[in-house]
């Protein structure tokens, strides 16, 4: 009869489903966790100067803008099943954890974008002539560090998808299919 082969296993992690799994990972901890802080040491009372969006407390992503949170989960989500997918090596998942990496990349970016908006606020509360002595704090915490990790995974991500898609020697995808996607 022979020796015995041994049976190559018909999953295997590439590139791609790593930094995939990592990069959703990284979004979704820094979408539930505190991204900014502005803090006082004193209680401050409103004033006319004081500017209409100021005030203290902690910034989680949904306090920017609402279900920022749920775009990060779709993004991650679709990211996960690509690289699984790819790890299969099917030929779709490489493109679906791509996109979902570029999806990413962008909220990522957005959501360190809008966190800049309390924190310019502070800024511009403290600048303004006060009778009241005071001491702000401004912090950047976990999630706001979180998202720029998870932004740049989603960038490497996307590009060692494209790697994936030019190494596969097979005949290209039904153009409808492509503009369907592109489209999408």
């Amino acid at each position: 009869i022979g020796p015995a082969v041994p049976r190559q296993s018909r999953m295997r992690f590439t590139s791609v489903s790593v930094f995939g799994l990592l990069m959703a990972i990284t979004a979704l901890v820094g979408s539930f966790t505190v991204a900014v802080g502005v803090e006082s040491d004193v209680r401050l009372t409103p004033t006319d100067a004081m500017p209409p969006s100021f005030r203290t407390g902690t910034w989680y992503l949904d306090d920017f803008a609402d279900n920022l949170s749920v775009a990060v989960l779709i993004a991650a989500l679709l990211t996960v099943v690509g690289g699984v997918a790819a790890a299969f090596r099917w030929r779709w998942g490489s493109g679906l954890a791509g996109g979902g990496g570029l999806a990413m990349a962008g909220l990522g970016v957005l959501s360190i974008g809008l966190a800049q908006f309390p924190l310019q606020s502070a800024r511009d509360f403290a600048a303004t002539p006060n009778s009241q002595v005071f001491t702000l704090t401004l912090t950047r915490d976990l999630g706001y560090w979180l998202l720029i990790a998870s932004a740049a995974l989603g960038v490497i991500v996307f590009f060692a998808s494209l790697n994936d898609a030019f190494g596969d020697r097979r005949s290209g995808l039904n153009p409808w299919i492509a503009a369907l996607g592109a489209l999408s």
